[in-house]
């Protein structure tokens, strides 16, 4: 269901982020709230508490620090291949 939820939101419209789609796996009662965009009276202070009262939040949290993990590791990655050659092209100029 919240592959369906994705594919038809308008996301910028509809506040929608990786806290609110973590804390619908947890309280289905969102999901059609989400289709809805949050535009009836009290949606978005019943998904304020539906994410609050979830692990929405923290497993975004989680995800984010891995891809910042990730991209720490390439860079590192990165660094380590190619500073031998960056060096040898300083020592040319």
């Amino acid at each position: 269901m919240l592959n369906h939820v994705r594919e038809t939101v308008d996301m910028p419209d509809a506040r929608l982020d990786g806290q609110v789609l973590f804390a619908a796996e947890e309280h289905p009662q969102l999901l059609p709230l989400i289709l809805r965009k949050f535009s009836a009276d009290g949606d978005v202070d019943t998904a304020q508490r539906l994410v609050h009262n979830s692990r929405g939040i923290e497993r975004t949290r989680m995800l984010a620090a891995s891809h910042a993990q990730l991209a720490m590791d390439a860079v590192r990655h990165v660094a380590r291949v190619y500073a031998p050659a960056l060096v040898h092209m300083h020592v040319l100029l």
